[in-house]
């Protein structure tokens, strides 16, 4: 190739791209070759940008078309951050901790790896999560330094696994806990046999509804879940969500206040749907809680919707802030996460908008907007 084109220009960036192209594509059996291998391939030049995709990529993406040579890997997988890096820092941080990007830039540094990695994309105009596991290869050809990615689509089998662990993880902890009353009573030692019944009922319904949870967001991501929309009076609601979490286990040594200034709202919505929304809130509030502090709950009047927060004193790390509402995304673990995500799922389902704000100053607040009224469909 020659080797005067390589300049920072853009016209000369094309043309480099352009000719890279050719070496892997213009054979008619290479390029047979490449387009058989059924796992997405992309081959990636030094300058990020895409040299040869195979037509398994368009699969992936849900395009009628390969990525077209010269794209960013970015464009190529029409990943959001990359479509809002003109809107600030915050998509540049998330690509920092982008695993295609870290080892893509290892890659064309000669090492070979691979890993689990994490895609958020716009695809057909929806926000889509994408598990892949990644390869990337160094390649050099013709004088020139490339990386090969090649990726499996594990989505479905990430999704199953995250939404077993999260569902089995908090089961087991309900069960434990049964388990110990149970030895309570068998010890015959009860002050109070109502109580220790009623403590019974509770957390065998916890565990009830951490099954039909796992069914929910299952059939959420399926998109086989219809909302039942009705009238909710916040006021209402926020107490009743107050009386029931203050008793959850995660809750223990600790206070949960609604806050008096609240605005008393109605809203057109699901009720069992809002209450698993803010019942993550308030459970990722108070584990990030210490002993004796305080979670807040309340709701505000934004004009055009109605906005519930949950807000505890602690900070969320930058790293986590950057990608929150994405599955697996959490600063308790391995496999932990569904809670952030699930917010976001539902979220949409009803219409309404997730948010949080977090810094060591003000501590962290979890909020959705709602609308008061479900738009109706055309014709209805």
């Amino acid at each position: 190739m020659n080797r005067t084109l390589k300049q920072n220009s853009p016209g000369a960036n094309r043309e480099i791209t352009r000719l890279q192209q050719q070496l892997f594509a213009e054979g008619v059996v290479s390029r047979k070759l490449l387009d058989a291998i059924p796992s997405p391939l992309l081959i990636i030049n030094e300058k990020w940008h895409v040299v040869y995709a195979n037509g398994a990529v368009a699969k992936l993406v849900g395009k009628s078309t390969t990525p077209r040579p010269g794209l960013r890997v970015g464009e190529a997988f029409h990943c959001i951050h990359y479509q809002q890096r003109n809107k600030g820092p915050l998509s540049y941080q998330s690509c920092h901790v982008c695993g295609v990007a870290r080892l893509l830039a290892r890659s064309l540094k000669g090492e070979p790896l691979s890993e689990a990695c994490h895609l958020t994309c716009d695809l057909a105009g929806e926000t889509t999560s994408l598990d892949l596991h990644v390869w990337a290869t160094p390649l050099e050809f013709h004088g020139e330094q490339f990386s090969i990615l090649t990726l499996l689509d594990i989505s479905d089998r990430r999704k199953r696994k995250l939404l077993e662990h999260a569902c089995f993880h908090d089961l087991l902890n309900t069960l434990t806990s049964i388990m110990g009353v149970l030895a309570v009573v068998k010890s015959e030692k009860m002050d109070d046999q109502a109580k220790l019944f009623n403590l019974l009922e509770q957390m065998t319904q916890d565990s009830i509804n951490e099954i039909n949870t796992l069914r929910l967001l299952d059939k959420a991501e399926q998109k086989q879940l219809e909302p039942q929309f009705s009238n909710l009076a916040s006021d209402r609601f926020l107490v009743q969500l107050s009386e029931a979490y203050q008793k959850h286990p995660a809750a223990e040594g600790k206070t949960l206040q609604v806050d008096p200034k609240s605005a008393n709202l109605t809203i057109e919505t699901d009720y069992q749907l809002l209450r698993r929304i803010i019942g993550n809130m308030l459970i990722n509030a108070f584990e990030a809680t210490e002993p004796g502090g305080t979670v807040r709950l309340g709701c505000r009047d934004v004009g055009n919707g109605a906005q519930l927060w949950v807000h505890n004193s602690a900070a969320i790390p930058q790293n986590i802030r950057d990608q929150i509402f994405f599955r697996d995304v959490s600063d308790k673990g391995h496999n932990r996460g569904i809670g952030t995500y699930s917010i976001k799922l539902l979220s949409n389902l009803l219409g309404g908008q997730p948010h949080f704000q977090s810094s060591e100053e003000e501590g962290t607040t979890f909020s959705v907007w709602l609308p008061y009224k479900q738009s109706k469909p055309q014709g209805s």
